[in-house]
């Protein structure tokens, strides 16, 4: 598809998938279901692209009937006119779910029908583990190595001791082979940060997510530099521009979420650290199945040494799948897909059953 392509026709799909047990979040509190909304959308050459919109107002300030407004109001105008283009992205990028969005749509677009290659496995696969206690996080862990991720990542910032407490019961559970990262959501402040980095040697940690709040400035940046583990930028690397100015300050490993950013954008972040010799986690963001297919997408197209890992399990904890496969997890990593273009993997028959409402736009 060429950038100046027109979408002639699009579908907007409210979904909800329930939780297998409610979930509570260090911003949003407790959630018994999951929003999205999924796109579908034709182009006048035939072409079909798809994405999937999480709508979470305490991660992304977007709600389903706010995005399908906003997609109507703002975004039809402009890609049902004259063609659909990156630059059109740009100029709604403010909204960053929007914006998120039309990315990984347009991403879709081009892919259409591009070869991959098939076969092998993409990775390492990372399992997240939510806050709990000790002994829930340690189950968890050692469920996880079972069934075939090859890292664990631990959200830590429930406290240094009780931390220390879960490290030990994870690293105790699961031996000394397994390897471990841990996520802390900027939970401790400047004056414990040696603490944290102390505690990711005794367990072997292989880097620690956003141990502080880590802004694209030379003073947090430079707090963060030079630790005996690596450090990842994840809640504040939230586009290209912020990937841009954390690698020029030395920053060279961050999270990088298609769901947040969108998927093209996600690859240009990775792109731009990897110059400079960082690496990037494929991170989650709420995603379904049909977003772990986009990260996988991503993590597909990468080179392994410019990668931390994916964490595509995000729609483990959801009732319900939305891809016309599965996505296995074997040997460390996840199988490659047999199909990586959104619009040609997902069960629309399925979308469309458990929808709560469809807008339909057409030229």
């Amino acid at each position: 598809m060429t950038e100046a392509s027109q979408i002639v026709r699009a579908e907007l799909y409210a979904v909800a998938l329930e939780y297998r047990a409610p979930v509570e979040w260090t911003t949003g509190g407790v959630e018994t279901r999951s929003a999205h909304v999924i796109i579908r959308a034709w182009n006048r050459a035939g072409q079909e692209g798809a994405a999937e919109v999480v709508c979470r107002p305490a991660w992304n300030g977007i709600s389903q009937q706010g995005f399908v407004q906003l997609f109507r109001d703002v975004a039809w105008p402009v890609i049902s006119s004259s063609g659909f283009r990156a630059g059109d992205i740009g100029r709604i990028r403010d909204v960053s779910a929007l914006g998120a969005g039309l990315d990984t749509l347009l991403d879709d677009f081009r892919h259409d029908h591009a070869a991959f290659v098939t076969g092998g496995a993409v990775g390492p696969a990372i399992a997240v583990l939510t806050r709990a206690t000790a002994a829930e996080m340690a189950g968890a862990a050692v469920r996880a190595v079972a069934d075939g991720f090859g890292i664990i990542k631990v959200k830590l910032g429930q406290g240094l001791v009780r931390d220390a407490e879960i490290l030990s019961s994870i690293r105790q559970a699961v031996g000394d082979a397994t390897r471990l990262c841990a996520d802390a959501n900027g939970a401790y402040g400047a004056a414990q940060l040696s603490e944290v980095v102390a505690l990711a040697q005794q367990y072997d940690l292989r880097f620690v997510e956003d141990p502080i709040a880590i802004v694209p400035l030379a003073e947090p940046v430079a707090a963060t530099s030079g630790q005996a583990i690596p450090i990842l930028v994840d809640r504040h690397c939230d586009g290209i521009l912020a990937a841009r100015q954390f690698a020029e300050l030395g920053q060279i490993d961050i999270a990088a979420k298609p769901a947040r950013v969108g998927l093209n954008a996600a690859r240009q972040m990775l792109d731009t650290v990897a110059a400079r010799g960082g690496r990037a986690v494929i991170g989650l963001f709420g995603e379904t199945d049909i977003g772990a297919l986009a990260q996988l997408r991503l993590a597909a197209q990468a080179s392994a040494e410019t990668l931390w890992g994916v964490e595509a399990s995000f729609h483990d904890i959801l009732d319900g799948r939305l891809l016309q496969f599965d996505l296995p997890v074997a040997g460390g990593g996840y199988a490659m897909p047999p199909v990586l273009h959104l619009a040609g993997a997902i069960d629309w028959a399925r979308v469309s059953a458990i929808s709560s409402g469809r807008t339909v736009l057409e030229v």
